[in-house]
């Protein structure tokens, strides 16, 4: 029995397929947990700027091996395929949404980023979602029952 090379093709185009589903559903998966290992490492007096690296996936180390170079290369790669998959609801390591409240003197600025561990959709619910509290652009604390007693603290 003979199989044509457009039969082959078809079959490696739709095992290919369902390959690339099966992964972007899981790495869409993954950006939760991704996001909940990072703001375990995150310290209280870190900057927004410094947080928000961190939370992007950058790094300081400036000694790269070779080894390091093809894995940041790999982990990049896969970070832009997760990001594309995953944009209805933001880029890997971008917040989800970012707010800012203020009365008289006091600013806050609060980041929520995805932590949820089910797919993400474009409309996350507060439970999906952790914030990161940030004033005068240092962070201050992290979660819901923190964000709730410094709202309370706002004077109006």
């Amino acid at each position: 029995m003979k199989i044509g090379i457009g039969k082959i093709i078809l079959v490696l185009f739709i095992a290919s397929g369902i390959m690339l589903a099966v992964y972007f559903d899981t790495s869409a998966k993954m950006i939760g947990a991704m996001n909940k290992e990072k703001i375990n490492t995150l310290s209280v007096g870190m900057s927004i700027d410094k947080v928000r690296s961190i939370m992007m996936g950058e790094t300081e180390d400036t000694e790269d091996s070779l080894a390091d170079l093809v894995g940041d290369t790999v982990k990049k790669t896969m970070t832009t395929l997760t990001s594309i998959i995953a944009s209805d609801i933001s880029d890997e390591g971008d917040p989800y949404r970012t707010e800012i409240m203020h009365k008289l003197t006091s600013i806050l600025v609060v980041d929520y980023y995805y932590t949820g561990d089910k797919k993400p959709d474009k409309d996350a619910e507060d439970s999906e979602l952790t914030p990161l509290v940030f004033q005068d652009e240092k962070l201050i604390g992290v979660g819901w029952a923190f964000l709730k007693e410094k709202k309370g603290e706002l004077p109006y």
